[in-house]
């Protein structure tokens, strides 16, 4: 699987997204280029392959190895990294290049990762990102893993009606996201729940503000899925020249939701 998407980073767009949580967390978006994450709201092109969860399928193990029986009743993005080399202007037109990193079965289930590398006129590569895939029958479950002990950065809510505006920018059609129906009665959820990118994405805002310097790598791992009206709480350490960031449960601390080690220029 090969596959090429152009975008322009419309200025417009992305005040949108500033938009939806400017009061609720620190940190400005530059009035020049995109910070870490900021490129997960574009090139997300409408593929018509389309499975029955409304999430592209030209990236499932049955499309990818071929096989009609290798069929799963739910998709997950568990663990990715994100390495800016060059921050993307504001205005401009760029192409992702998407292509299959690996795909592997680990006991029932099967992982996907995907390379997207982001790219300007002259071919020149400027963000370069890994997203893993998880397919998987097993129902949703919560866990508890151990999290860190690091500063506090402050609190998150993630109502319904961002998750639903947040799935509408990033152009995410995966009806976990919106169809509160669909969640609870075939995939098993409590509730719809909150896109990856969007966790990823408020996580580093409140790293950036924090550090007070531009973050140019980021390596994550999702370990709970977050739902609908959920308060969550950031917490951020200085490891050996990095940062580890946490993402847990405000009122349930033992629950973390997404972790990660983040690098600065």
């Amino acid at each position: 699987m090969n596959e090429v998407i152009k975008d322009v980073i419309n200025p417009h767009h992305l005040a949108k997204f500033s938009g939806l949580i400017r009061s609720r967390i620190p940190g400005m978006f530059s009035a020049r280029s995109l910070a870490i994450g900021d490129h997960l709201l574009f090139f997300n092109g409408l593929n018509s392959a389309i499975g029955r969860d409304g999430y592209f399928d030209h990236q499932s193990p049955r499309n990818l190895l071929k096989d009609p029986n290798c069929v799963y009743l739910r998709r997950v993005w568990a663990k990715g990294q994100i390495e800016v080399l060059k921050p993307l202007s504001l205005g401009q037109e760029y192409a992702c290049r998407e292509s299959v990193r690996f795909i592997k079965r680990i006991r029932s289930d099967h992982y996907v990762c995907l390379e997207r590398m982001i790219v300007g006129s002259s071919g020149e590569s400027l963000v370069r990102e890994l997203r893993t895939l998880a397919y998987t029958n097993l129902p949703p479950r919560t866990r508890n893993t151990s999290g860190i002990d690091g500063t506090s950065l402050g609190t998150f809510t993630f109502q319904d009606l961002d998750i639903i505006i947040y799935g509408q920018l990033s152009s995410n059609p995966h009806r976990i996201h919106w169809d509160r129906r669909y969640s609870l009665a075939v995939e098993g959820y409590r509730d719809i729940i909150v896109q990856g990118p969007f966790a990823l994405q408020v996580l580093l805002k409140f790293a950036e503000a924090a550090i007070g310097s531009p973050i140019t790598k980021v390596e994550y791992r999702n370990y709970n899925c977050i739902y609908a009206d959920t308060e969550v709480e950031v917490k951020l350490l200085p490891r050996q020249g990095q940062y580890q960031v946490c993402m847990r449960d405000a009122k349930r601390p033992e629950i973390i939701f997404l972790q990660a080690m983040v690098s600065c220029q």
